[in-house]
């Protein structure tokens, strides 16, 4: 793409979005093909990224979008595919789609807008929140981003989104996560919003390892190193997390 080739970018829905929205556009990207034997096989595997700088907006009260709600957390199960949808024009075939969600909210908007099934079916614990109550940056009037740095990131991303491989686990990382997931088990949390965070815990540590390989092109083979480093920031992040549910109604 920096030698003049057309950067290919990956789908991103931004703003607002419908369960149907959704599938229908995980569902344009993708091509089928009959085989011999009579079945279908996928020449791509959906992604969507969906960027909400108002999540309440997005998730909303309403009743329709409860069916939104429950198909984001199904999406993040990661379960292997092909998935049947029923909408309103009839049937749509998705192979294992990935949604990616990068939203901005506020303590009182995550209590007041987000609908109460994201609290109660499990969505909001496969978030992790990222809480801020002040910076030290201050720019009275913000320059532009520099437009080399723009397209080096794009043409990473587009890059990124594109790797097919096995992530795996050395012996000693193994033993590592075995021994921190017994003793994460017999830990107690005050907080009862976070609760069913810190029982997908296990999963961000992994999926959290995975994003920071990718992103500084390291090997799918993780170590202790990788592990530990993906868990200091998760600790870091948490130290902060509570300060995003602190009036959210834990009824």
């Amino acid at each position: 793409a920096l030698k003049g080739q057309a950067v290919q970018y990956v789908k991103i829905l931004s703003e607002k979005g419908t369960q149907e929205g959704i599938i229908k556009s995980l569902a344009a990207q993708v091509t089928m093909k009959k085989t011999p034997g009579g079945g279908t096989s996928f020449r791509s595997e959906p992604t969507l990224l969906i960027h909400a700088p108002e999540l309440g907006v997005f998730l909303g009260k309403q009743q329709y979008n409860e069916g939104l709600v429950l198909l984001l957390t199904s999406i993040a199960d990661a379960r292997e595919g092909p998935f049947d949808y029923v909408l309103s024009g009839g049937k749509i075939v998705v192979p294992s789609p990935t949604v990616h969600l990068l939203g901005g909210i506020t303590p009182d908007g995550l209590s007041d807008s987000i609908p109460k099934a994201a609290f109660r079916g499990g969505s909001v614990s496969r978030f992790i929140f990222v809480s801020q109550q002040d910076t030290p940056r201050m720019f009275a009037l913000p320059k532009p981003t520099n437009p080399a740095l723009r397209l080096w990131l794009q043409t990473k991303l587009v890059a990124f989104s594109q790797l097919q491989c096995r992530a795996l686990l050395t012996p000693g990382a193994e033993k590592w996560y075995e021994d921190w997931y017994k003793a994460l088990r017999s830990e107690r949390h005050e907080m009862m919003q976070l609760s069913r965070y810190y029982a997908r815990k296990p999963d961000h540590l992994l999926r959290l390892a995975l994003v920071m390989a990718i992103a500084e092109e390291d090997t799918m083979e993780f170590d202790e190193a990788r592990l530990t480093k993906a868990l200091a920031i998760l600790n870091y992040t948490q130290t902060f997390m509570s300060e995003a549910f602190t009036m959210v109604d834990t009824t």
